[in-house]
């Protein structure tokens, strides 16, 4: 499509078929469902009951690198299927096809940091069964985001400062 209805300074949106979200937007109650959490075993890498719950936020993992892995792994299934699916359109049509996958992240905030390696663990290993993949990681430090986060948000923004080094 065409650029020049843009406004200078608008915000684009992506439509449900250029993106694929983790969010979830009662992460608090997620989180804080014991009985649920304590029934995944699949989670027992996360230390749910050391989160500081009432710091998150509609916004992401709020700085916090478990959360962000939590988000994505809750949505796993469903983002390996989503990129199957993807990786089978694009290969469609074509007679023995490269299909490149690009990744990019800001590793400091909470979503990115905590997500990032696991989706490029899935990615690779989707892209071997497939066959015909290639990968490429863009990781962005400090947090692209950085400056959107309040000054009064002291713990988000420490954990930004740390995030980025501690994911690497």
């Amino acid at each position: 499509g065409s650029n020049e209805n843009i406004k200078a300074g608008s915000n684009m949106t992506l439509d449900d078929a250029e993106f694929f979200s983790i969010s979830n937007p009662d992460i608090k109650k997620a989180l804080t469902n014991s009985r649920a959490l304590e029934k995944r075993s699949e989670l027992n890498w996360l230390n749910w009951k050391e989160i500081p719950i009432p710091n998150l936020s509609k916004a992401g993992a709020g700085g916090i690198r478990p959360v962000g892995r939590f988000m994505m792994m809750d949505r796993s299934d469903s983002f390996i299927n989503r990129l199957e699916q993807e990786i089978n359109a694009a290969k469609s049509g074509f007679d023995g096809p490269s299909v490149h996958i690009h990744i990019f992240s800001g590793l400091s905030g909470g979503t990115g940091a905590g997500s990032f390696l696991d989706v490029c663990y899935m990615i690779k290993n989707i892209a071997g069964r497939m066959g015909g993949v290639n990968t490429y990681g863009y990781f962005f430090l400090p947090d692209v985001n950085l400056s959107k986060i309040p000054d009064s948000d002291n713990l988000t923004r420490s954990y930004i400062r740390k995030n980025g080094y501690a994911a690497m």
